[in-house]
């Protein structure tokens, strides 16, 4: 069985004057495949290199700097937003056009205006420096009537008690729920003049919700009640019957609930409608099971 072998191949030089040879080697085939890959890579990457580390790279069709990619950028952004503005004021144009045409039939209305395509989010402004400091000023004076104004012009109302015999839950005294314990049968009243704006069903306790509208900004809402005796869009006077409490029967539960809200801001129920020794029942504690 023959033996396969790789070919040799010998580069020699030799000196003509004296023929004698200077300088010989020998190499194999796939020795002088394996140089040339080796030489080709070290080319490459010596390529690289230059083109990395000098300014060579600028050369390079397609290269930008992060500058020359940012001015760019900016560039096309206010193209397409002055493309956008030509078109709604050519679209403007058009309308106002077809619109003072005395010669134009009365149907063709319907074609003056033009759908435009909504911008783009990059093409907004952003706020100026006067309307930051506008808008900041807005925040500050409403922040100043929602914490001060609103808890002084719920110390100046006078309010109706809201149950006939009802008392407080001890752990609701001081929460924007204010738990009243109503007995059954009794009645559960206005607290303020206003409207309903609002009566909805809860299903999973079988019970009823009131939205009042009251005066001054006052918002008021009467959860865990028997069927109401007033209807949305009817006006109720403070002290006037809003249902009649059944306990747990039908709506399941001892309590009625109520908040307050004074142009948005939540108020303590507890603090406006029992400030007084006269009005202010006794906190018991809610009943619990064994």
């Amino acid at each position: 069985m023959a033996k396969f072998r790789f070919r040799r191949y010998r580069i020699a030089l030799e000196n003509r004057s004296t023929l004698q040879k200077t300088w010989s080697i020998q190499i194999s085939s796939w020795r002088l495949w394996l140089t040339l890959a080796v030489c080709a890579l070290m080319f490459a990457g010596i390529g690289a290199l230059v083109v990395a580390l000098t300014p060579v790279k600028r050369s390079v069709p397609g290269f930008m700097t992060g500058s020359d990619r940012t001015a760019t950028l900016s560039a096309i952004t206010r193209i397409d937003s002055i493309a956008a503005l030509l078109k709604a004021n050519q679209a403007y144009i058009d309308n106002l056009t077809a619109l003072l045409d005395e010669n134009r039939l009365p149907a063709d209305s319907s074609s003056a205006a033009t759908r435009l395509a909504p911008l783009p989010l990059e093409s907004l402004r952003t706020a100026s420096e006067r309307e930051r400091k506008f808008v900041a000023s807005i925040d500050d004076r409403e922040r100043y009537n929602l914490n001060v104004l609103s808890p002084l012009a719920a110390e100046s109302m006078i309010f109706s008690p809201p149950a006939d015999g009802g008392i407080v839950d001890a752990g609701s005294a001081r929460s924007r729920l204010l738990k009243l314990i109503v007995p059954a049968g009794q009645g559960v009243n206005a607290i303020m003049d206003g409207r309903v704006i609002e009566r909805t069903f809860d299903s999973a306790d079988a019970s009823y919700t009131l939205l009042i509208q009251g005066n001054r900004g006052f918002l008021v809402r009467y959860t865990h009640l028997a069927v109401p005796l007033a209807e949305a869009g009817e006006s109720v006077t403070a002290g006037q019957r809003l249902s009649v409490h059944e306990g747990r029967k039908k709506t399941r539960t001892l309590y009625v609930g109520i908040e307050m809200w004074r142009e948005g801001t939540p108020l303590v129920p507890g603090d406006y409608l029992y400030r007084t020794e006269r009005q202010q029942p006794e906190p018991i504690e809610a009943p619990r099971g064994k």
